[in-house]
């Protein structure tokens, strides 16, 4: 309903980096749904860039969606805002940000800041019930909804945490494996401890070996990065991360149950940009790289190469890769 009220249409997910005013004008140009408003722009001069987009949204109604919004720096964000001037006034901006200082940096006079609070428990519930169970298949899971409902209150109202559990509960119906999740040591870590949410330590933990560690190799992409699960399912089998088949299946077949795999226990989303690509979150992110230690290691710049860990042993440069994807 509401990409009907709008002709030009973008989601741009930042990220934890500078706010590179260039970078996120082009990504907003590059968005899917704008193809057949608009030739695509290779400009890296800004002006043109600019330009560029002030003649595809001028006198339309936009919206604009800036996904994870890190950066403070006040210049950068006025002159992002240059090319919007000229599209019509019912055009929108939606900002998502953890920061404070930025949402007082974005908000106008014409607009607010709206303070996304926590889920509440019956919203959890429902959160939880719906990725555990399957909606079709009536039964009585009258004990099964009693367990289910302190992991829930475990979760504090996260929703991530909330869909992880409930993807990792899904079909099954043991009280064992409820019981086990209930009562994990994990929980007992405080914040002060460990940066790992303990719901989704439980959901790693509870991987089978062969998934954990394709989990843990995805580590190696940036945050925030789209991949395809074609490619991923080549890179986990040049690494020797698959399991042999047992039948007659090609090994693709094997890479593709993994990854439909993660993705039914949200360790894997879809990305909002591309209809087969797919994302981390940034906690997911996190977690892999935990996991991954200092086996796994990424560079932001070639300079930096030598400076990594004598143990690592899979090694990453997202810059290399950026360039190698265009």
């Amino acid at each position: 309903m509401v990409q009907q009220k709008f002709d030009v249409k973008a989601w741009v997910c930042v990220g934890e980096e500078v706010f590179d005013v260039l970078k996120v004008t082009k990504a907003c140009l590059s968005f899917p749904s704008l193809a057949w408003v608009c030739s695509p722009c290779y400009s890296n001069d800004l002006d043109t860039t600019q330009n560029h987009l002030k003649n595809v949204i001028a006198g339309k109604k936009f919206i604009v969606v800036l996904d994870d919004v890190w950066s403070s720096n006040r210049e950068g964000w006025e002159s992002f805002l240059t090319p919007f001037e000229c599209g019509s006034h019912a055009g929108k901006i939606l900002v998502t940000t953890r920061l404070d200082t930025v949402a007082s940096i974005v908000k106008t006079k014409h607009n607010e800041a709206h303070n996304l609070s926590l889920l509440d428990e019956e919203q959890c519930w429902s959160v939880f019930a719906n990725r555990a169970w399957d909606p079709a298949k009536s039964r009585d899971r009258s004990t099964l909804e009693e367990i289910g409902r302190k992991i829930v209150k475990k979760c504090k109202g996260l929703p991530l945490a909330v869909q992880t559990l409930g993807g990792l509960l899904r079909g099954k119906d043991n009280e064992k494996d409820w019981n086990d999740v209930l009562n994990s040591e994990f929980w007992e870590l405080s914040e002060e401890d460990s940066v790992i949410l303990p719901a989704l330590r439980i959901s790693y933990f509870h991987l089978p070996s062969y998934l954990k560690r394709c989990f843990v190799y995805c580590s190696l992409y940036p945050k925030d990065f789209e991949f395809d699960r074609d490619e991923l399912t080549l890179l986990w089998m040049a690494e020797g991360l698959l399991l042999q088949p047992k039948s007659g299946n090609a090994l693709e077949e094997t890479g593709y149950k993994y990854f439909d795999d993660l993705v039914s226990r949200s360790f894997f989303q879809h990305s909002y940009t591309y209809v087969n690509s797919f994302v981390m979150h940034d906690l997911m992110h996190n977690l892999a790289t935990f996991y991954g230690g200092k086996f796994f290691s990424s560079i932001l710049e070639l300079n930096n190469a030598a400076k990594h860990d004598t143990k690592t042993r899979h090694l990453s440069c997202a810059y290399t890769t950026m360039m190698m994807i265009r």
